[in-house]
């Protein structure tokens, strides 16, 4: 027989967690010119944008998943079947930034008890599938990457980036790198 809370039980601990899929797609750098200001020569640094491809498979996972519509914030709300909630946004463009596109997804989860291998398992498919890494939204330089990555310019930005090759390496990486919310409020 299950316990319940009706029953006297404790019901689980529901912890959030909240992090970014970033995307890998390389930065471009727009033409250095003079800036008018100083006189001096200053490149501008064009963050890369995930391509339509890569959005159309996320929304494609979502889909598959039973993902509601985006909401109002571009947040497109899922269960999972071990009881896990989670949403994923990103999915309104800015009408400020014309063509501006997606450079990362904000992500959370909430699991009963603690992040295992089945959340751990669905966000290293999107992760691959999508060319993503898992970023930790408060520090840039502390992300989670689903392969070794060596280019000079990842790594002088995320000095402090680790490949997570498996859901049991990520689940590891996600305890100690974001830290989970409780909220039932203990």
């Amino acid at each position: 027989m299950v316990a319940s809370a009706a029953d006297g039980a404790e019901p689980a601990a529901v912890k959030k967690y909240a992090f970014e899929l970033v995307t890998l797609n390389l930065s471009a750098r727009a033409r250095s010119r003079r800036d008018p200001s100083s006189g001096s020569r200053m490149q501008i640094d064009v963050p890369s944008a995930m391509t339509d491809e890569e959005v159309a498979t996320v929304k494609s996972i979502l889909d598959h998943l039973g993902a509601s519509p985006p909401d109002g914030e571009g947040y497109r709300h899922f269960s999972m079947s071990n009881g896990t909630r989670g949403r994923i946004g990103g999915f309104i463009e800015d009408p400020e930034v014309a063509g501006a596109g997606v450079r990362s997804l904000p992500m959370e989860l909430a699991v009963e008890n603690e992040f295992s291998t089945t959340e751990a398992a669905l966000v290293l498919r999107i992760a691959v599938a999508a060319n993503l890494f898992v970023g930790k939204p408060d520090d840039p330089t502390v992300v989670a990457t689903t392969y070794a990555v060596t280019d000079r310019p990842f790594r002088r930005e995320h000095p402090r980036a680790t490949a997570t090759l498996d859901d049991k390496s990520l689940v590891e990486w996600m305890r100690q790198n974001i830290p989970a919310v409780d909220e039932s409020g203990r």
